[in-house]
């Protein structure tokens, strides 16, 4: 009954309002969800290949399969961005995933765990499609890790400067007895 209430009410309709109607709906939505961005390139890192820019690097190998890196090591991916904000996303997006623990289950091996690259692949391309249903809760979420990474450096620069200072008081002390 509904189905013919609506044939009836669409029929007195032009086309052409119907169809802009609809793009207009559509487009609506397109503004409220982003589309998630163009997977970008992922490499297996060799110091002869040439990257992007805009890369940064993703461990492979180990407990720490999956942290994201700005500078390469032996056993990692390398994931080419085509900007600056590309870089951004994925790489908070691939560190929250890391500090999770969310490639753990998808570690291979008995002795080295490892991630191997399509399973990374498709643990990226899934998490960025979540993440960009809501942007403005993805960027809250984004910008609290990085006031967080921040502290932990700066609690980590505070433990090295208390360790200094242990070694020079007993230094002093060792040259006082000499």
């Amino acid at each position: 009954m509904v189905s013919f209430f609506a044939f009836f009410l669409f029929s007195f309709f032009p086309k052409k309002i119907v169809e802009g109607v609809v793009k207009a709906r559509s487009e609506e939505i397109q503004k409220t969800h982003l589309k998630p961005p163009k997977m970008h390139k992922i490499t297996t890192y060799s110091p002869d290949q040439p990257r992007t820019l805009f890369a940064f690097f993703i461990l492979n190998k180990g407990m720490n399969s999956g942290k994201p890196m700005e500078q390469p090591c032996p056993n990692c991916f390398t994931f080419h961005a085509l900007s600056q904000e590309d870089k951004d996303l994925y790489f908070w997006l691939c560190f929250g995933m890391w500090k999770a623990r969310t490639f753990h289950p998808y570690l291979r091996g008995s002795v080295i765990p490892f991630i191997i690259k399509s399973d990374l692949v498709q643990l990226i391309r899934e998490a960025s499609v979540k993440a960009l249903e809501a942007p403005g809760q993805f960027n809250k979420a984004v910008e609290a890790l990085k006031i967080l990474e921040r502290q932990e450096q700066q609690f980590h620069r505070n433990l090295q400067l208390i360790a200094e200072a242990k070694q020079i008081i007993f230094a002093r002390y060792r040259s006082a007895l000499r």
